[in-house]
């Protein structure tokens, strides 16, 4: 039997203390950032352009004209807190901090899914008051809330799917619909699901499983539920895509031959990622978002195919700049923090990843474990190959804090033993 039904389930008394823990550590943590009014760069301005656009009737537009540069549910969110709550986006940071105290619950309930209820509700507190998902995940007006949010509710959905007897069917239906939202804040949500379908699809049909079809539901539901955005973009901008239009200039930040290996707090020398340079190649000027776009791939792909060595270097570089404890110039605080619970945790998550995968039977829990490890892995195939920024690690922690709070479970169990047995 690969799957069985987990009756370990987490209490809804302990669902709720997760939630009220890590929405009071976010709102916290948001209340000195109330007089500055919330985080406000220009990936801020850029949403908050386009949502002010959708409230005047103007459609998902920039300035005065269509855009696709973006994916569209973060900037529909944004006019959804202007339209209800008013100029103040203050009211949005407090909605993020709902979404983020979800994400808790949604980790929570994974872990509980994977190993057992102990597990889970350390997992939950683990996610609850980490700094990195307080910091992302409440104040700062970009895409991460909601991104992380909608992959920590795929992630449990496959998780359900796999472990249950009982609705696969609908399990395995709002994972897709689940990776087509987090597609639709941002692209990586559909590449992850096409990653997960083809792992399930491979694993059900080598052990036989007659439910194997039951796998392409994701990549199905998450192609309809972006289906929406890739028919306006046909419409208004000639050209059918489920992604944003940004792709080929986030490609080509990554590989160009001023790409920046490091970040480094002089950025007209340096260039790269961070500082977004105006660079472009000489051909994108006067050219629509569809043209710059393709025009962006194909300088990307032309300067791999001329230095590839360069490409497996700089991707190693890039897989750094992700994974490094803190930003350049960082305060003696957060380098102590950023030094001490950050590589903690990731070594954590590493050891849970060993300690579920190194028996070598196919069971449900196992092949959901590996799920879990495939949209990490993904996530470090993607950033590798087109660019490492700190803040694109944060929705990973919905996968590798499971594994964090499987670690910590075992070390206390070997303690408590360990006890007794001295104490006998």
């Amino acid at each position: 039997m690969m799957s069985r039904q987990n009756n370990n389930n987490l209490s809804f008394v302990k669902q709720s203390a997760i939630f009220l823990i890590a929405f009071a550590a976010r709102f916290i943590y948001l209340l000195p950032q109330i007089p500055a009014k919330t985080y406000t760069g220009s990936d801020t301005r850029l949403y908050l352009d386009i949502a002010q656009n959708i409230l005047q009737g103007n459609g998902f537009a920039a300035g005065q004209t269509p855009t696709a540069f973006v994916s569209p549910l973060y900037p529909l969110y944004l006019s959804f807190c202007l339209a209800v709550f008013g100029e103040n986006i203050l009211w949005a940071s407090v909605l993020q901090c709902v979404f983020s105290s979800l994400t808790s619950v949604l980790i929570a309930l994974t872990a509980t899914r994977l190993f057992d209820k102990n597990v889970g509700m350390i997992a939950g507190m683990i996610a609850a008051l980490y700094y990195e998902l307080i910091l992302w995940n409440s104040s700062q007006l970009l895409t991460e809330p909601l991104y992380t949010f909608f992959l920590a509710s795929a992630v449990y959905a496959v998780v359900c799917a796999v472990t249950t007897e009982n609705r696969k069917i609908l399990c395995f239906s709002l994972a897709g619909v689940a990776f087509g939202l987090a597609g639709l804040v941002r692209p990586l949500g559909l590449p992850i699901a096409v990653s997960v379908t083809v792992f399930l699809l491979t694993i059900f049909l080598l052990t036989r499983q007659t439910h194997w079809k039951y796998a392409l539901l994701i990549l199905l539901c998450c192609v309809l539920t972006m289906l929406p955005w890739g028919v306006r973009n046909h419409y208004t901008m000639n050209r059918f895509t489920l992604l944003s239009l940004e792709g080929g200039h986030v490609f080509w930040l990554g590989n160009n031959p001023e790409y920046d290996r490091f970040e480094h707090p002089d950025f007209t020398k340096w260039g790269g990622y961070t500082l977004m340079f105006n660079n472009f190649p000489e051909e994108v000027k006067g050219k629509t978002e569809v043209e710059a776009d393709q025009i962006f791939s194909q300088t990307a792909w032309q300067h791999i195919f001329a230095h590839p060595f360069d490409f497996v270097v700089r991707g190693f570089h890039k897989t750094w700049n992700m994974w490094r404890p803190a930003f350049s110039g960082s305060s003696w605080k957060n380098l102590l923090v950023s030094w001490t619970i950050y590589p903690m945790l990731l070594l954590l998550s590493l050891s849970g990843i060993w300690l579920s995968l190194r028996k070598r039977l196919v069971t449900a829990q196992t092949v959901a474990a590996g799920v879990l490890v495939l949209v990490f892995l993904t996530n470090l195939l993607i950033h590798f190959t087109i660019t490492g920024e700190m803040r694109f690690r944060v929705p990973l922690w919905t996968v590798l804090i499971p594994f964090a709070a499987l670690t910590v479970s075992v070390i206390i169990s070997k303690s408590k033993s360990f006890v007794l047995t001295r104490q006998n």
